[in-house]
């Protein structure tokens, strides 16, 4: 053997640990299910060949992708309960033998129903739907009952056939794969009952069958007693004994009212508001939502032009019971005085309101006038007052009386008042002097220096001059 040339030589490499990774998700948070609901079921893996997945011990899927794969779980057929959902990465695990790398529990419940109508009210002549929701299901069955029961006129009379009871209704609709269900609009004729009717929706459970009759045929199972001379407690008693009531039974129910009325429309109170300004036209109604409400405003005499109608659709409001509607005119081209205000459903039902439109507000208007400010050493100021229209006040005539021509009197007046003007300043300015003489004494007494102090004392006596020079009342050729 060659011996090596090299002395305790050595050699590495960088090798990197990834942490072992398995995932299992459902597609509920919680993962609480009604039978029937199917459990979506992901997973996947970031080592290993294939995944192994297990329900309750029971293998359901293998040789699944780690990169992820996907499984649906159906639970038409299953008992309530939890239900436990695990997988095996292989081969680093043995599902025979080894605890699962991930696992979730589920839990199953007896599915509910649940159904209202698109709104809790109908007028006569419009229509409503029923809508809701019954998990794992593929069917529901519609049930209506009149007001007054079997005998009475209910939305579809039903004469003859296996219920030969005008007060009820019956229709049965199918469900989609999320639960939900929705009837197509069941009409209400103008003949019908008014009243509350109560909707009844139910399921025949997993078994098929209605309670315990062996029959899927609600109809033939409920009719077996005569139900035309049934009133509504009777009725809803027969078919909740024969249904959900029954020992054993898992059919499920749903309970709802909806309260049939004659039609109606109604506006409120309309506030009074100036020319130019919108007007705002709301109210409630009983109509189905996207009726059409005209909404007129008409003058009350003829010196109040009609403004132009306005149609307003009605819409669900959801802070009041009934629906609203709301309409806006704008009045550039009114008149000032009362109008009326009438809403109209189209179907002979109108209600109204008065208003009374104003004089527009007269807007303030700035007038800029310039005056001299003795602040500002006569320069010209702005200021800004507000128009108004002046008040007549009688005109007096001046009497006359002998004086001078005014000319000459504002000259000689202008005359003395300069010359008295000098006088003054000459005495400001001496007894400027006065007082410096005697500020510097005082100053130079004391040691200080008496030149600033007398500076001091001129220039005060200069400002105060120019002040009063300013300020001094002004002759006629002044001002």
């Amino acid at each position: 053997m060659k011996p090596s040339t090299r002395e305790n030589s050595t050699d590495s490499r960088y090798v990197t640990i990834v942490p072992f990774k398995a995932e299992l998700k459902v597609n509920k948070d919680p993962p609480i299910y009604h039978i029937g609901e199917n459990v979506e079921i992901t997973g996947k893996a970031n080592t290993g060949n294939n995944i192994t997945l297990k329900i309750e011990d029971e293998q359901v899927a293998t040789n699944r992708d780690i990169k992820g794969f996907d499984f649906t779980w159906p639970t038409k057929d299953k008992a309530p309960g939890s239900y436990r959902i695990a997988i095996w990465i292989l081969p680093l695990s043995d599902p025979a033998q080894d605890p699962p790398d991930a696992s979730i529990s589920v839990v199953l419940i007896r599915g509910g129903l649940f159904a209202e109508p698109s709104a809790p009210f109908v007028a006569l002549g419009d229509g409503f739907t029923i809508e809701g929701i019954v998990p794992g299901r593929d069917r529901v069955d519609i049930f209506t009952i009149a007001p007054e029961g079997g005998g009475g006129a209910g939305f579809l009379a039903e004469k003859g056939g296996l219920l030969d009871a005008p007060g009820l209704t019956y229709g049965a609709y199918g469900v989609n794969t999320d639960g939900k269900f929705e009837t197509e609009k069941i009409k209400v004729s103008k003949d019908v009952d008014t009243g509350t009717y109560l909707i009844l929706a139910l399921n025949y459970g997993r078994d098929g069958v209605w309670g315990k009759s062996q029959s899927s045929n609600l109809l033939a199972v409920i009719s077996a007693t005569p139900l035309r001379v049934r009133t509504t407690d009777q009725i809803l008693a027969i078919v909740k004994d024969r249904t959900i009531e029954a020992p054993g039974t898992d059919d499920l129910f749903g309970l709802t009212t909806i309260k049939v009325e004659p039609g109606f429309v109604s506006v409120d109170p309309v506030a009074d508001v100036s020319l130019g300004r919108e007007i705002t036209v709301t109210g409630t109604t009983n109509r189905q939502v996207d009726t059409a409400i005209i909404v007129t405003v008409e003058g009350a005499d003829e010196r109040t032009p009609s403004l132009k109608p306005q149609i307003a659709k009605v819409k669900t409001d959801y802070t009041t019971y009934y629906n609203s509607f709301e309409a806006t005119f704008a009045t550039e081209s009114a008149n000032i005085g009362s109008y009326i205000v009438t809403v109209d459903d189209g179907g002979g039902r109108t209600d109204s309101t008065t208003l009374t439109i104003l004089q527009a507000e007269e807007p303030a208007v700035n007038v800029s006038v310039a005056r001299p400010s003795p602040a500002s050493g006569g320069a010209d100021v702005n200021e800004s007052v507000a128009a108004v229209t002046p008040t007549p006040t009688p005109t007096i005539p001046p009497s006359v009386t002998p004086s001078e021509p005014p000319a000459m009197e504002s000259s000689v007046a202008g005359v003395g008042f300069l010359s008295l003007g000098i006088i003054l300043i000459i005495l400001w300015f001496v007894m400027a002097v006065i007082i410096a003489i005697w500020v510097y004494r005082e100053a130079t007494d004391r040691g200080e220096n008496g030149v600033l102090w007398v500076a001091i004392v001129l220039v005060l006596s200069v400002v105060g001059l120019l002040i009063w020079l300013v300020r001094r009342p002004k002759t006629k050729e002044e001002v």
